[in-house]
């Protein structure tokens, strides 16, 4: 018989570590073996024949390992499983702003107990607020710590710019108006103004002080808003005043414009006249009114004063009279009114006072001895004055300048005043008392000279005297 042995050699040993990535990951697998002279071979896509082996499954999947023990050729396999955790879903909003707002940014995700950090800024909360000057990208990296898998997201905030806006501003004077206009870089831009609500690029403004007007211009593209304001400043209008008085026919009066004007002009109408104060002689009731410019801002007002013309009163003094000189009681002189016209009362003077019994009434008495001339001036009530002469005549006395006998008859011839009435008287006896005899009818002078004729003159010595009948 025959007998032989068969040697056993023991397998190698063979074991492979297992490992969790996360997707996107990449582990190393060792494959530990008790062969003294080991090769390996793995079932991973390149056929690895090394101890170990980098891999990046895209999920969980177990690797196998072959260990061939080279001095006995007997072989083992081992395993090990790589699990591949998911990445966690990140996503972030992006938010549109206008330049100088603010905007919320949001994290999503699939991680169930997540943690953040964002760049730029360093915040680790799931939302976070910015305020960017020109468009920025933020990102935030979330890790979900159950798996330890981190993902990133980002969203993009984009700024912006507010149109640009400016408004003219303007002076005006009391009462006037303006217009504003807003200026914008605005493609398709709205407005609203402030006081008023007016929503077109310019306004017409009539504030009655200086008033400051904001426009809120929108780029409705983007409904980005910005603001501009002008200021309307309103000058004040100078105050203007006029005196107004009264004068009579052919007076003048003057009017002074009294204004609150720091450096005026002055132009006056009727008469273009460029002084504050003016002299007229209007020969009616006239209204003057004055344009007070002030130079240093150009606002003018007016102002008004009337001259108000009285009427003037007429004097009479009379008709002209012819009278004997010392007329008892004498003469009353003066119209019937001596006034009229203008407003009473009236006050009288007569010039000379000689000879009159009251120089300041209506009618005064004149006894005077010789032709006198008076003036009454009459003075109104509004201290209009008015003139007027009356002529008292005093005739002079009859001068018998020839006598002439003819027969009978004597013939008296003396130097007369036209219309004046003589009587002629005769006596025959001179001694004292003389007794005279009035010559019928009287004589009315026509001319220089007046005869009489006294047809028994000559009969007996008699003497003659002429004298004026008085009225």
């Amino acid at each position: 018989s025959g007998s032989g042995t068969v040697t056993v050699n023991p397998l190698p040993t063979a074991s492979v570590n297992s490992a969790t990535i996360c997707a996107g990951g990449s582990t190393t697998l060792t494959a530990t073996t008790s062969a003294s002279s080991p090769s390996y071979l793995w079932n991973d896509p390149s056929a690895a024949t090394t101890a170990s082996i980098t891999l990046s499954p895209a999920s969980t999947t177990t690797y196998t390992v072959t260990v061939t023990d080279g001095l006995t050729g007997c072989a083992k396999s081992g395993s090990g499983t790589v699990t591949v955790n998911p990445l966690p879903t990140v996503s972030v909003n992006s938010p549109t702003i206008c330049a100088g707002g603010s905007a919320i940014l949001t994290t999503t995700t699939g991680a169930s107990t997540p943690s953040y950090l964002w760049s730029p800024g360093g915040q680790t909360t799931a939302s976070i607020t910015v305020s960017p000057v020109s468009t920025a990208t933020y990102t935030v990296t979330v890790t979900d710590g159950t798996t330890g898998c981190a993902n990133s997201g980002n969203g993009t905030v984009t700024v912006n710019p507010l149109p640009t806006v400016s408004v003219n501003s303007a002076t005006v004077c009391a009462g006037g108006s303006a217009t504003l206009t807003a200026t914008t870089s605005a493609l398709s831009p709205s407005y609203l103004w402030s006081p008023g609500g007016a929503t077109t690029a310019s306004i017409t403004v009539s504030p009655a002080s200086t008033t400051t007007y904001t426009v809120t211009v929108t780029e409705t593209t983007t409904l980005c808003a910005n603001s501009g304001s002008g200021t309307v400043t309103v000058n004040p209008l100078p105050t203007v005043s006029v005196n107004s008085t009264a004068i009579c026919p052919g007076g003048s009066a003057t009017l002074t414009a009294t204004t609150s004007a720091l450096s005026p002009s002055y132009l006056w109408s009727p008469g273009g006249a460029t002084t504050a104060s003016i002299t007229v002689s209007p020969v009616s009731t006239t209204t003057y009114m004055v344009t007070v410019t002030e130079t240093t801002t150009l606002c003018a007002n007016s102002g008004s004063g009337t001259v108000t013309v009285n009427s003037a009163p007429t004097a009479d003094a009379g008709p002209a009279q012819t009278v004997c000189a010392g007329t008892p009681g004498g003469t009353a002189i003066g119209g019937s009114p001596t006034a009229i016209g203008g407003t009473g009362p009236y006050t009288y003077i007569w010039a000379p006072a000689t000879g009159l019994d009251d120089a300041t009434v209506a009618n005064p008495t004149a006894e005077i001895g010789s032709t006198t001339t008076y003036t009454v001036t009459v003075t109104d009530h509004n201290g209009c004055t008015a003139n007027a002469s009356v002529v008292l005549t005093v005739p002079p006395l009859p001068n018998i300048e020839s006598t002439t006998v003819s027969g009978t008859d004597v013939t008296l011839v003396w130097d007369s005043l036209a219309g004046q009435t003589y009587r002629v008287q005769y006596t025959t006896d001179l001694t004292p008392v003389v007794s005279w005899t009035d010559l019928t009818p009287d004589v009315t002078a026509t001319g220089v000279t007046t005869t009489y004729t006294d047809h028994a003159g000559a009969a007996t010595p008699r003497f003659y005297r002429i004298f004026i009948l008085c009225p």
